[in-house]
């Protein structure tokens, strides 16, 4: 088992394993993935396990501007790819982490060995950033499920501010580096 960048033969994979445990209107489409990938090649870790992945996180860089946006409710999730930005030495980035998701088709077992591997993956692939000289300023995320919100708290995140859309609240949390 490994966890790597992402890369685009992997974007059916992403896919399909959020077809396994999203609603169908939270599904990313391919073009989403991959306008991504055209952009960044880190911005998708994924979970390898004897050849097939079996689980993923993206931390999607991001300006200033548009991660305040994001994260104020002022840019659609589906406009992500629009917004995401390579990686470079002259800019401040903004990580917005969008979702750690594990397969949900393998026993008990399987799933916390996964997602603990995720979990131990995210502050090493930030420390390697930064320790590229990559600046990275902040990581946050907006919790829709009760699950997302007691993830984020557990790597250490902070609640910033609620967030409605429509007759939904979500919770914004956020982590200073």
């Amino acid at each position: 088992m490994i966890v790597r960048n992402g890369c685009v033969k992997d974007y059916q994979s992403i896919i399909d394993l959020d077809k396994k445990v999203f609603p169908a209107e939270w599904i990313v489409s391919d073009n989403f993935v991959l306008d991504v990938f055209r952009k960044n090649q880190r911005a998708y870790r994924v979970l390898e396990d004897e050849g097939v992945v079996r689980g993923h996180y993206c931390f999607f860089p991001l300006l200033k501007r548009d991660y305040e946006n994001l994260l104020n409710g002022q840019i659609e999730e589906k406009d992500i790819p629009k917004y995401v930005v390579d990686y470079s030495f002259d800019k401040e980035l903004y990580l917005y982490a969008a979702t750690v998701l594990i397969d949900v088709n393998v026993n008990r077992e399987k799933r916390k060995e996964y997602a603990k591997a995720l979990t131990d993956d995210i502050p090493k692939f930030i420390t390697g950033l930064l320790n590229e000289g990559f600046t990275i300023k902040e990581v946050g995320a907006i919790a829709i499920t009760k699950v997302g919100n007691l993830y984020c708290r557990k790597i250490g995140m902070k609640k910033s501010h609620i967030i409605q859309e429509g007759i939904e609240k979500y919770t914004v949390f956020k982590l200073k580096l």
